[in-house]
């Protein structure tokens, strides 16, 4: 009886993995498909107060409003890792090129349109604000590949179950609001919990395949 315990378990978890997967598989292009949008939106503001010195206002708040949930799903590809801005005296790490680039637009509108430093300066800024989108579109390609990798292997589902099981503890902390939803994503790809997961999941398919073909005990005693 013990033995259909295991199977069953090993089962239930790699059913967890696999509907994640799948769910990373479905949400991926719809994730794709709106940071494109997004940048279509943002070049056609940069466009507009590059070549005419004005914005639409009605665009300019609907991606402001939007920006703080934007530069989440950019992740890594929308940070400067060090960024040095001897304007604003500014000296730091992890800089958020889309969160910090409105005030960038404004402070661009309003200089001397003839200033060439502060339109270069725009120019840059503007220009490392649309690679960021660029990079993560290549970054969502490479991981909708690797998703279509994981959807027909089986130890791939195992795996991601026992991450998201292992990450149990965190989504409930999330839940209570203590750790917040990009604290829980980026908790769940950290090397520790892929680490654990890793572990966990060797462990437990070794345990399973024992268990299940001759028993620990046949196994202990075959060994002894």
């Amino acid at each position: 009886m013990n033995r259909w315990y295991i199977l069953f378990t090993l089962i239930g978890v790699a059913v967890i993995g696999l509907l994640s997967i799948a769910h990373k598989l479905i949400i991926i292009p719809k994730r794709r498909q709106k940071t494109i949008d997004y940048h279509n939106e943002l070049m056609e503001l940069i466009n507009s107060a590059l070549e005419h010195g004005n914005i639409k206002q009605d665009l300019y708040i609907k991606l402001l409003e939007e920006s703080g949930a934007m530069q989440r799903e950019l992740g890594s590809d929308g940070l400067y890792a060090y960024m040095h801005d001897p304007l604003k005296r500014l000296t730091t790490s992890d800089y958020q090129l889309l969160a910090n680039f409105f005030e960038e637009i404004r402070l661009y509108l309003s200089s001397e349109r003839n200033d060439y430093i502060m339109r270069e300066r725009f120019r840059s800024l503007a220009g490392s604000c649309s690679d960021s989108f660029i990079r993560h579109g290549g970054t969502l390609i490479e991981l909708h590949k690797l998703m279509l990798k994981q959807i027909i292997n089986p130890f791939a589902w195992i795996f991601e179950g026992m991450k998201i099981i292992i990450s149990l503890p965190i989504l409930l902390l999330s839940t209570l609001g203590v750790v917040s939803a990009k604290g829980v994503e980026k908790a769940r790809e950290s090397w520790i919990i892929k680490m654990l997961g890793a572990i966990v999941t060797l462990a437990g398919i070794i345990s399973s395949i024992m268990s299940i073909v001759m028993g620990w005990d046949e196994f202990w005693s075959l060994f002894s």
